[in-house]
């Protein structure tokens, strides 16, 4: 299963025809997948991998062993390699491998300002994935950690395992021809949402979220499927984005969220002409501060 999932996301999710050059982002706990991943890419003609390995405990003890002025001094948190690989137009596969719990001993000060060091240090990646100039994706991947927080029986990782493949369609005899009748779904719904003609969009749930999101004139519906590649492993959405100052109302998020191992739970957001003017979380409340003050405008939605 695994080769077919590999094959899925090299052939589906990376533009390997046009540029021979991989960058893969990973925890520590998934080589052997990636290993796997690295053979099948140089059997495909992949002619330059960069392998951006994390491990999740030593990221953990850095953050446990150092101050916060220590943290901004040092480099461990610097990914301009990033940087460097997309000025290359590398193919970006970043496998996400979630790990509940693993930063609860932590200050959430530090978490958050580790995720801005990294956000700020590769700028160009960051405007080159909005402007639609590299290819990336966003994949899933299991990990012990993550299966034993959802699952309680001993086959907890095989059990999460097959979760993630059934929603990546890799059970399927064909998943590359599945992916392809489901992006075509998507894209008539798109389709049909984009005749509509909307002028906002009003979200409500049984929290108390109250929200009303106006669009922008000349808005398009889109989905995962970006220059015929999928950016998000599995992906069913079909988005658009908001007019940036007109977003205005309170929503209360009704599943917990993991940020960089970091839980946010029960918490909400109250926006003004779009901007965020405040917040709150009973778990997670600096973590949450670090995603909405990250700089200028990551207050505002959209």
């Amino acid at each position: 299963m695994d080769e077919k999932y590999i094959n899925l996301l090299l052939d589906k999710c990376t533009t390997m025809n046009q540029n021979k050059i991989l960058f893969i982002h990973y925890s520590k706990e998934i080589k052997p997948f990636i290993e796997k991943l690295i053979k099948i890419a140089k059997q495909k003609g992949v002619e330059e991998i960069y392998q951006d390995e994390f491990d999740i405990e030593e990221i953990h003890t850095f953050l446990k062993n150092h101050t916060k002025e220590e943290i901004k001094e040092s480099d461990f948190f610097n990914e301009s390699i990033w940087d460097t690989y997309a000025t290359k137009k590398a193919n970006f596969l970043i496998f996400e491998t979630e790990y509940p719990g693993v930063m609860d001993d932590i200050e959430e000060e530090k978490i958050a300002l580790s995720s801005k060091i990294k956000r700020e240090s590769r700028p160009l990646y960051r405007k080159m994935v909005e402007k639609c100039e590299i290819s990336w994706c966003i994949a899933a991947y299991p990990g012990e950690r993550w299966a034993k927080k959802i699952y309680k029986e001993e086959n907890a990782y095989e059990k999460l395992k097959d979760a993630i493949y059934r929603m990546c369609m890799i059970n399927e005899e064909n998943p590359n021809k599945s992916w392809e009748e489901h992006l075509n779904k998507l894209e008539k719904i798109e389709e049909y949402l984009n005749q509509l003609n909307l002028e906002k969009l009003i979200y409500h749930n049984h929290l108390g979220t109250n929200l009303e999101v106006i669009l922008p004139e000349n808005y398009r519906f889109a989905t995962a499927k970006d220059n015929d590649i999928i950016v998000n492993m599995p992906s069913y959405e079909v988005f658009t984005s908001p007019h940036y100052q007109k977003v205005n109302g309170k929503a209360y998020a009704s599943k917990p969220l993991i940020y960089n191992g970091a839980l946010i739970k029960d918490f909400w957001i109250e926006l003004k002409d779009g901007k965020v003017i405040n917040y709150d979380a009973k778990i997670g409340r600096e973590v949450l501060k670090g995603i909405i003050e990250s700089d200028n405008n990551s207050c505002y939605l959209g």
